[in-house]
């Protein structure tokens, strides 16, 4: 999908930069026409990945991007189970079953991702 590749590209560029950025440098950065990266920041803006700044005509990474971030950590601090790559088909559904669980200290953070077998998805 060319615009969910993009997106990503926009926020892997705002992340790799310790200040923001005007929309002109990420549309350089990320090799997108100025139009598209003013629609994709826009959209993602009113989804919370990136704020605009206006004092200095420029967008950094806004609290869902960090959202995301902390959760990755926190999954990876826990060693809360994810799929192998090979459980995940092509598509990106899952295509065996699989049942784990996690606790977390004091609190019972249950992980039991139940996925249909290969025959069933197939």
């Amino acid at each position: 999908m060319k615009s969910a590749d993009r997106a990503l590209r926009v926020l892997q560029t705002l992340a790799r930069h310790a200040k923001p950025m005007p929309t002109m440098a990420i549309a350089r950065s990320c090799n997108v026409p100025k139009s598209s990266a003013h629609n994709l920041l826009n959209t993602m803006r009113a989804h919370g990945f990136v704020s605009y700044y206006p004092a200095d005509h420029a967008w950094g990474l806004g609290p869902a991007a960090f959202e995301v971030g902390a959760a990755h950590t926190f999954m990876t601090a826990h060693r809360v189970p994810m799929p192998s790559a090979e459980a995940v088909s092509h598509e990106g559904a899952p295509t065996r079953r699989s049942t784990e669980t996690h606790s977390c200290d004091g609190q019972s953070c249950a992980w039991s991702p139940t996925w249909p077998s290969a025959a069933a998805a197939g």
